[in-house]
């Protein structure tokens, strides 16, 4: 009962994503492109990462990109207050830049901000989530997490 439960929530997810006369229900927004490797990755077959470089992987100055990115993150913020943002990234860096990003835009209160609570895994379930500022509401199950998540029942 509930693998067939599973299939029909993914089913509602799948449906809501690819039907054109439906709003899709997720976006992708990748701000770091290098974040899906840690350094030791970057640095492979060298002696190390040049200084200049490694500002940008610390987060202490940011590429044009990014920032069109944060711009265009913040407008999107501001205009559906009902969101949840998930973010894949949890460094100690990552998680102030964050926060502070969230304080300065003033964000509605009713966006729900997650993170992954396992850094080795990217995976999106009820068991790698957690809120990036507090504790996670009780889920009862992945499938309630899911519905609660991609806004259907």
């Amino acid at each position: 009962a509930i693998r067939e439960k599973e299939n029909e929530t993914f089913n509602k997810l799948r449906e809501q994503s690819l039907n054109k006369e439906k709003r899709t229900p997720f976006g992708l927004l990748e701000l770091f492109p290098y974040a899906s490797h840690n350094e030791t990755y970057w640095i492979k077959g060298t002696k190390k990462i040049n200084k200049e470089i490694q500002k940008y992987m610390r987060l202490e100055k940011l590429l044009y990109s990014q920032q069109w990115i944060f711009c265009l993150l913040a407008f999107i913020m501001k205009k559906n207050p009902k969101l949840i943002v998930y973010f894949r990234k949890n460094s100690y860096d990552f998680v102030v830049l964050m926060r502070e990003f969230v304080r300065i835009g003033n964000f509605g209160n009713e966006i729900k901000y997650l993170t992954k609570a396992n850094p080795t895994t990217a995976k999106f379930s009820l068991a790698n989530t957690r809120y990036f500022f507090s504790d996670l509401e009780e889920y009862s199950d992945n499938i309630t997490f899911f519905e609660k998540v991609w806004n259907f029942s």
